[in-house]
């Protein structure tokens, strides 16, 4: 894995999630983005990349409440660019996602999204594994 890129909608704390994710920098380009657009752009969206790009990068989003325009937004991510590995990290608590998906009826995150609460377990083993 060659970038982490930070998406941090977590605002009422004091430590940042680009910040959290600072013990990696030794082994990959650690990067913030401040809003989607900004995901998009760094992930060269739209534009003609090889898979092994994305498959080279990891994007974490810190999220405390169900936002659905940014569920929406990891689902459409994960159809587009499948080979792109996401992770839906939640400091609180995974539980409103099993709420939201009784309320719907459907999985609002694909299985293929990681959703922890423990984010250097997750993004060590990622690390590990490739």
């Amino acid at each position: 894995m060659k970038r982490l890129l930070a998406y941090d909608l977590q605002s009422n704390t004091h430590t940042k999630l680009v910040d959290m994710l600072q013990v990696y920098k030794e082994e990959v380009c650690i990067e913030e983005a401040v809003g989607i657009s900004d995901v998009f752009r760094k992930l060269a969206f739209g534009k003609k990349t090889p898979l092994t790009e994305d498959v080279n990068n990891l994007l974490i989003v810190r999220l405390n409440v169900p936002d659905m325009e940014v569920l929406d937004f990891l689902g459409y991510l994960q159809k587009s660019k499948p080979a792109l590995r996401i992770i839906l990290y939640t400091s609180e608590s995974g539980e409103w996602l099993e709420k939201l998906n009784l309320i719907t009826g459907k999985p609002i995150i694909p299985g293929s999204i990681i959703v922890t609460t423990k984010i250097n377990e997750v993004v060590r083993n990622l690390l590990l594994s490739n």
